[in-house]
Formats: C-alpha cells, sequence, structure tokens
C-alpha cells in the first residue's frame, strides 16, 4: 500500500479490506463499517430516477468526509467510489429492467 500522500506522517487507517462487506472495505471503526454498508446500500432501494443520484452523492460525500478526516488513505477512497459508482450503475440498470416488466 503506498504511503498516504495527502497526510505523510498522519494514519494509514482503511487500507484493508474484507470479505463480510459488500463492498469488501474495512473501516477503522465497526460503526463506520457499517454505516458505509448502509450508505451504499441505500443507492439501490426504492428505486427513481431522482433518488439514485442523490444517494450516490450521499455515499459519495461519506466518503470524502471520511477522507478528509483522515480515516481512510487515497487508495481506500478510490475504492470506495468505485463501489458507489458500480452500485449507482446496477440501480440503474434495475430501475430500466423495471420499467421495461411493467410496459
Amino acid at each position: 500500500m503506498p504511503p498516504n500522500t495527502a497526510n505523510p506522517g498522519g494514519p494509514q487507517y482503511g487500507s484493508g479490506r474484507r470479505d463480510d462487506s459488500p463492498s469488501g472495505i474495512t473501516l477503522p471503526t465497526d460503526f463506520l463499517s457499517a454505516a458505509w454498508d448502509s450508505e451504499l446500500a441505500r443507492i439501490g432501494q426504492d428505486l427513481s430516477l431522482l433518488k439514485i443520484p442523490h444517494r450516490a452523492e450521499r455515499a459519495r460525500g461519506f466518503a470524502w468526509g471520511l477522507r478528509a478526516a483522515d480515516l481512510i488513505n487515497e487508495d481506500m477512497h478510490k475504492a470506495m467510489e468505485e463501489a458507489i459508482t458500480a452500485g449507482e450503475k446496477a440501480a440503474y440498470v434495475h430501475l430500466k429492467q423495471g420499467q421495461q416488466e411493467s410496459k
């Protein structure tokens, strides 16, 4: 794992991955990990064109907050962004499939 370039003397938390998380991301505390899993899952719930981008941006804000607080490094932030993008794309696919089935 490369050093934390934003704050080289800062903590290197958040560089791990875990198997029991939908995104495979480990955060410094169980509370943060549970909150992250909830934010990520929320993207695909109660689908609508208005809610998907709002929920994805909320998850991005969560990830940026962790990064700004130096609780995760740049690599972990990138992994979180990738998980958000994947969740957003999957939500749009499910929404489109649901609209086609209702026709």
